[in-house]
Parts: C-alpha cells; sequence; structure tokens
C-alpha cells in the first residue's frame, strides 16, 4: 500500500498527528476502517472524523440496511416514549 503525504502535512507543527489523520482517512474511504475506528486511529472523536471526512467530500458509508435498521429505531423509539 502507498499513501502520498503532502509537504504540507510533513512540515506542520504536529506531523505525526496529521500523519495518523491522513492515514485514518484513507482506510475509511477505502473501506478499510470503519468511522469509529478511523476515529481511533486518528486520535479524535467520530464527531471530529466525520467532520474532518465531510470537509474532504469523503461520504459516509451509509447503506441501505442501516437506513432500514435507523427507521426501525425511530419507530420503535416512538411507540415505547415513556415522556408521553
Amino acid at each position: 500500500m502507498t499513501i502520498e503525504i503532502a509537504d504540507e502535512i510533513l512540515s506542520s507543527p504536529t506531523p505525526g498527528k496529521d500523519i495518523l489523520l491522513e492515514v485514518a482517512l484513507y482506510l475509511f474511504a477505502n473501506d478499510k476502517a470503519s468511522l469509529g475506528r478511523a476515529a481511533d486511529i486518528a486520535g479524535i472523536s467520530r464527531m471530529e472524523m466525520q467532520s474532518e471526512a465531510g470537509s474532504r467530500k469523503i461520504p459516509m458509508h451509509y447503506d441501505e440496511e442501516m437506513v432500514l435498521n435507523d427507521i426501525e429505531a425511530i419507530k420503535w423509539y416512538k411507540e415505547n416514549d415513556s415522556s408521553k
């Protein structure tokens, strides 16, 4: 596997952290790591990783099965909401 790292990353004040982020984003973008695993590799939160991926126009891995699972979860919570 070859990963190209831009000169500006290597010359940044925190090159190690920046390199980990780039590697994590590469793995996520190429379906080699989940969003959570990529965040762990980069040492940031899932929300930060999602933001980083979004800023680079890396699509979230959200398939039809996940959508259907979310819809079922929403239905269940609506039916079982104890605050009503």
